[in-house]
């Protein structure tokens, strides 16, 4: 959906610190909230538990924000039919994604201090976050070596030159690093005698997107002696038997669209 400016619309005066602290009067009871969920209109009636000054509500089971990407709130009743907060230029439509559409947005609903602080917020954030990646990097790449020489034990003799120039790739960064991590892991358990399903319950504390878990898959089924072996118990996760022995390459699930195994 295109996104669309405000035009001939004025806000009324902007939401100020007295309806934030009106709604605090009302935690612990129950509201109802009517919200647009990428587009969708939706109304919840859940107990208030936090609110969080212009940012977003926590209810009962979720959090809302005021507004946020491709999300925001337009009216909280109390229960006693008394309207809390109630943002009419929210359209039942709203899909805003892009920072300087929801900034706009912000603006116009909440008033220039509040928009600047929290583009001057998400700035600091930002900044903070490179600076973590960069020191995750450098970590990352001191470990390198070692990663290199505890997978290249649980390899195939005729790969290990291969092994070696994949796990030096894809130690250069603290997400590619970790399925070189976790694929050692699981190299060793299955060198050892484990089975495929105790070796992965093993590493599942690591906190794998469903993204890594497929890298992680493929590195396995692809370096490992007894690979295919656990090719086959991967894949009969996501796929019927057929499939399973029709499939040529390691299943994903963080891109898995077909549709879900039946049981026999």
């Amino acid at each position: 959906m295109t996104e669309r400016k405000i035009e001939n619309q004025q806000s009324p005066l902007p939401i100020g610190k007295e309806v934030m602290e009106g709604l605090k009067t009302h935690i612990g009871k129950p509201i109802t909230v009517q919200y647009v969920w990428y587009g969708v209109l939706s109304t919840n009636s859940e107990t208030l538990k936090r609110v969080s000054d212009f940012t977003h509500i926590e209810i009962e089971g979720s959090s809302i924000p005021f507004i946020g990407s491709g999300s925001a709130i337009r009216m909280i009743v109390g229960q006693d039919g008394q309207v809390l907060y109630d943002n009419p230029l929210i359209p039942d439509d709203y899909d805003r994604r892009s920072d300087d559409s929801i900034d706009e947005m912000v603006r116009l609903t909440f008033g220039d201090e509040i928009a600047t602080a929290g583009e001057k917020e998400r700035e600091e954030h930002k900044r903070q976050w490179q600076q973590e990646q960069a020191r995750l990097n450098q970590e990352a790449q001191s470990k390198s070596d070692r990663l290199i020489e505890e997978g290249e034990a649980h390899v195939k003799p005729e790969l290990r030159d291969e092994w070696r120039e994949y796990a030096r790739a894809n130690t250069q960064d603290f997400y590619s690093a970790a399925i070189v991590g976790v694929s050692n892991k699981v190299g060793k358990a299955l060198s050892l005698g484990k089975s495929p399903e105790a070796a992965v319950n093993a590493i599942y504390k690591e906190g794998l997107t469903g993204f890594q878990a497929g890298c992680l898959a493929r590195t396995v089924s692809h370096f490992h002696p007894r690979g295919e072996e656990f090719r086959q118990w991967w894949n009969r996760k996501y796929l019927t038997e057929e499939q399973t022995q029709e499939a040529k390459g390691v299943v994903n699930p963080a891109i898995l669209t077909l549709s879900p195994k039946e049981e026999s």
